[in-house]
Formats: structure tokens, C-alpha cells, sequence
């Protein structure tokens, strides 16, 4: 899947492509670790981490835009 920002264009597959579709909109970090835990069947605390990571890394890149 590919996705495009600004312009610019990144490729995503795997779980990444369930992340970058849930985050078209507005979506509240814990609302993306739940989904992703649904349908992973894996648990929140572990989504967490790496969710906030993921998140973390979209945001040094420019990529999305975190609130605080």
C-alpha cells in the first residue's frame, strides 16, 4: 500500500497498512492501540508500546500529527 503526504509518498504493508488506513482521520492513540488489539488478538499493553513507537517515529518524520 502506498501513501501519500505532503507530496511525498512512503510504502507501507503488512501491519502498517491496517495502522495507516485507521489513521485517514482524527483517531486518539488509544483508539488505534484497541482496534489494533482487536484484530491482532494481542493485548493493549503490548499494541501500546508499539503503537506510541510507530506514532512517535510518523511524527519525527512528518507524517502525522500527535496533540501535545
Amino acid at each position: 500500500m502506498l501513501g501519500h503526504v505532503d507530496g511525498r509518498t512512503i510504502e507501507v504493508d503488512g501491519p502498517g497498512c491496517d495502522v495507516w488506513e485507521l489513521l485517514t482521520g482524527w483517531v486518539e492513540d488509544e483508539e488505534l492501540t484497541a482496534a489494533l488489539a482487536r484484530q491482532y488478538g494481542a493485548s493493549e499493553e503490548i499494541v501500546s508500546r508499539d503503537v506510541r513507537s510507530l506514532l512517535g517515529e510518523l511524527h519525527a518524520q512528518g507524517y502525522v500529527d500527535r496533540d501535545g
